[in-house]
């Protein structure tokens, strides 16, 4: 008995699992290539394999990778806006504390302990925040507080 011939969309199923859906799709008819966005001669899986060997795949490939981590970077590096800094530095400024007070370990431990958060440091609480509004504009918000003699 002879080989039975696959179907076409068959083998073109079993191109796309065995190269992986992120490289390869289909839609029954024509394989495509999502890497180097072009149509695969699939006759033979010589020609799939060739196209993935080749210079411009490989360079395709490489640089949706490296865009791919360079967008997980930029969302992983954005900063996280704490309250947790805001609120303290309401709290000292309302009961009259000097944010020097925060260079005090014991003091920054006790803080520390019981918050469970990390403490900023004198300069950061007095550093500037700067943003941008829904307009693009840029906003800059400052912490004044009123230092006294006692």
């Amino acid at each position: 008995m002879g080989k039975v011939k696959q179907s076409t969309s068959a083998r073109l199923r079993n191109y796309v699992s065995e190269f992986g859906s992120e490289i390869l799709s289909t839609d029954g008819f024509v394989l495509f290539c999502k890497v180097c966005e072009l149509k695969i001669n699939f006759e033979k899986k010589f020609n799939v394999s060739q196209h993935i060997r080749t210079e411009k795949h490989v360079k395709s490939a490489k640089r949706q990778k490296d865009q791919v981590q360079r967008k997980s970077q930029l969302l992983t590096n954005q900063p996280t806006k704490s309250d947790f800094n805001k609120d303290l530095c309401e709290a000292m400024v309302a009961a009259n504390i000097p944010f020097n007070k925060f260079s005090n370990t014991i003091f920054r431990s006790f803080l520390e302990k019981y918050t469970g958060k990390s403490i900023p440091f004198e300069a950061t609480l007095r550093k500037v925040d700067e943003t941008c509004d829904v307009q693009g504009r840029c906003v800059a918000n400052v912490i004044v507080g009123i230092l006294k003699p006692d």
